[in-house]
């Protein structure tokens, strides 16, 4: 039986690690070369279908400078899931994912999340091992991870369709259960 959802789901992240390119890729099939900071928070919907059922995604594009941080408190509340991104070629990006997954766990609660590695087309830049975020993400209750490029638009649909899917299937057990 198909079903519509609608979604709230915010991408979090240090700053110039993708979010806003990822959005802008699912959204509008864009990239921009220049980078421009998010400056607090901004909002995108985007409709897509998933296994039959409709799903409506509000996404939160969480900027990723210090100045923002105390504001994660409203920005994270009443999320469904998650999108916690870092950059391939910063490792100080993929220390930050521990902050990043304690506020989420500590203010969201567990709700469906996934990790994403960005940029992914810089190969000879990139300096995170993929055995480096096996080792990490097993220590996580919730591991899925997957890499991207927003530049070339790699695996951006993919992302979304799976974090749908596993926002689905979490909202179908929350609601068995009442």
């Amino acid at each position: 039986m198909s079903k519509e959802y609608k979604f709230k789901i915010v991408l979090l992240g240090d700053s110039g690690v993708g979010k806003t390119s990822i959005i802008d890729r699912y959204v509008n099939d864009r990239f921009k070369e220049k980078y421009q900071p998010t400056l607090g928070v901004d909002f995108l919907i985007k409709d897509l279908r998933v296994r039959g059922n409709k799903v409506k995604l509000v996404l939160w594009d969480i900027g990723g400078e210090l100045q923002w941080r105390n504001k994660l408190n409203l920005y994270l509340n009443g999320a469904d899931g998650a999108i916690v991104v870092f950059d391939l070629t910063r490792p100080d990006t993929f220390k930050s994912l521990k902050f990043w997954h304690e506020k989420l766990s500590s203010i969201a609660g567990k709700i469906p999340y996934i990790f994403v590695g960005n940029k992914l087309d810089l190969k000879n830049e990139r300096k995170i091992r993929l055995s480096q975020v096996t080792t990490f993400i097993k220590r996580k209750s919730y591991p899925l991870y997957l890499e991207t490029s927003a530049k070339l638009g790699s695996r951006i649909n993919k992302l979304f369709t799976r974090i749908s899917e596993e926002m689905i299937k979490y909202k179908k057990k929350i609601n068995a259960k009442k």
